[in-house]
C-alpha cells in the first residue's frame, strides 16, 4: 500500500467520526459552557447561500434519508450521504447509499470512494457534487439527488416544506474539540421522482430529511441519532453522544413544529430507553434495536420500531466503521392524543481503533 492509499484509508476510517483533535489536550465537550463561550467569539455564524457550498474544514457531509411510496403503495427507505474529508490538504469524496425495500423485506448498501475530486459550483450558489453514479445538487431548499447501486436507483426532486433549521439553536456546538461543529437541516422536504427496484422503475412520492454538517469532532466517540417525522406535522431530532473512555457524553435535540419553529432540547428534556437489541451476522456488532422516547417537556411518549431487522451499513474499507441506520415506525401519544409517524435512526457500535 502506497502513502496516498494509506491516507485515503485513514480518511475513510474517520469519515463517520470526523478527525481526531489536533492536539493532546483534553477535548472540551459541548456541555462545557466556558469553552463554548470562548469559542463563540471566533465562530462565524451560518449564512445562506454561502454556507450551502463546500467548506475547507477537515470533515463535511451532506446527508439525506427518506421514506418513499409508489403508486402501488410499495414502501422504500433510503440513505444517501456524501462525505468530504480533507487529507494532506486535498479533499476526497466517499458516498454511502442504502435502500430498505419493504416490498421484498430486503436491505442493500454500497460504499463509493474517489480520490481527490472538486465539486462544481452552481452559478446561483449552493452545491453540486458528482461521485460516480451519485449526484447531489441543492440551493435554498430545492435539491436534486441521484444514486444507484446493483438492483436499485433513485432520482428525486426535493422541495423544502419548512424553513431551514439551525441545529443546537445557533447552528454550531463543540463536540470533543475546541473548534466548532456546524449543523443545519431541512427536516421536511417533499420528494417526487422515480425509484428503480429489481429492474422496474416507478414514480414515487415521499418525505426526506436533509442535514449539512461540517467542522471538527473529537475522536473516540459513538452516538445514537434519531429523526422522527410525526403525523402532527412536527419533526424531532435527538442525539446521544457516547465516549469510549467511560467519561460522560452529552445529549440534545431539536423539535421543529408544523409551522417551522425550532425548540432546542437539553439532555434533561427527554429520555431514550432501548427496548431490545440486534446482533449483526456480518460484523458481529450488537446494536440497540427498538426504543422508547419520553419527554415531559414535549408531553411525548413514543415507541420507535425498526421495520426491518437488518439495516446495517456493513460496507467497510480499511477499518472504516459500520453502523445501523434504518427506517422505523413511530407510535405513541403526545399531550394525551394518539400519535404515529416514521423515523430514521442511526446507531453506531464501537468507534474504530486507529
Amino acid at each position: 500500500m502506497n502513502q496516498s492509499q494509506r491516507l485515503l484509508a485513514l480518511a475513510l476510517a474517520l469519515a463517520l467520526l470526523s478527525l481526531a483533535c489536533s492536539d493532546d489536550t483534553e477535548p472540551q465537550l459541548a456541555r462545557d459552557a466556558g469553552a463554548a463561550d470562548a469559542a463563540a467569539d471566533a465562530v462565524k455564524p451560518i449564512t445562506f447561500p454561502e454556507d450551502e457550498a463546500p467548506h475547507q474544514e477537515q470533515m463535511e457531509w451532506w446527508y439525506y434519508t427518506g421514506r418513499l411510496t409508489t403508486q402501488a403503495k410499495g414502501v422504500y427507505g433510503f440513505e444517501l450521504t456524501v462525505f468530504r474529508p480533507r487529507v494532506a490538504g486535498k479533499h476526497i469524496h466517499v458516498v454511502h447509499l442504502a435502500f430498505t425495500d419493504l416490498v421484498k423485506k430486503t436491505y442493500a448498501c454500497e460504499m463509493q470512494v474517489t480520490g481527490e475530486a472538486l465539486p462544481t459550483q452552481p452559478a446561483g450558489g449552493g452545491f453540486w457534487i458528482k461521485v460516480g453514479k451519485t449526484e447531489i445538487k441543492g440551493h435554498a431548499g430545492k435539491d436534486n439527488i441521484k444514486g444507484a447501486l446493483p438492483g436499485y436507483a433513485l432520482d428525486l426532486a426535493l422541495s423544502a416544506v419548512k424553513p431551514v433549521t439551525l441545529q443546537y439553536g445557533t447552528g454550531w456546538m463543540l463536540v470533543g474539540s475546541n473548534a466548532p461543529f456546524y449543523y443545519y437541516s431541512y427536516t421536511d422536504m417533499a420528494a417526487t421522482g422515480t425509484l428503480t427496484a429489481g429492474g422496474k422503475t416507478e414514480a414515487v412520492t415521499g418525505k426526506v430529511w436533509m442535514d449539512h454538517q461540517w467542522g471538527t469532532i473529537g475522536n473516540g466517540y459513538a452516538w445514537d441519532w434519531f429523526s422522527l417525522r410525526l403525523d402532527d406535522g412536527s419533526d424531532l431530532m435527538l442525539f446521544n453522544v457516547k465516549r469510549e473512555d467511560g467519561k460522560p457524553g452529552f445529549s440534545g435535540g431539536t423539535l421543529v413544529s408544523k409551522d417551522g419553529k425550532a425548540t432546542v432540547l437539553k439532555a434533561e428534556d427527554f429520555k431514550v430507553t432501548p427496548t431490545g437489541s440486534w446482533t449483526s451476522k456480518a460484523t458481529k456488532t450488537t446494536y440497540s434495536h427498538g426504543w422508547k422516547i419520553t419527554s415531559a417537556k414535549l408531553k411525548l411518549d413514543a415507541t420507535v420500531t425498526p421495520l426491518l431487522a437488518d439495516q446495517e451499513f456493513s460496507q467497510s474499507w480499511m477499518g472504516s466503521p459500520t453502523y445501523w441506520e434504518g427506517l422505523c415506525d413511530v407510535t405513541g401519544t403526545r399531550d394525551g392524543k394518539k400519535l404515529s409517524g416514521h423515523a430514521y435512526v442511526e446507531i453506531t457500535g464501537k468507534t474504530p481503533k486507529l
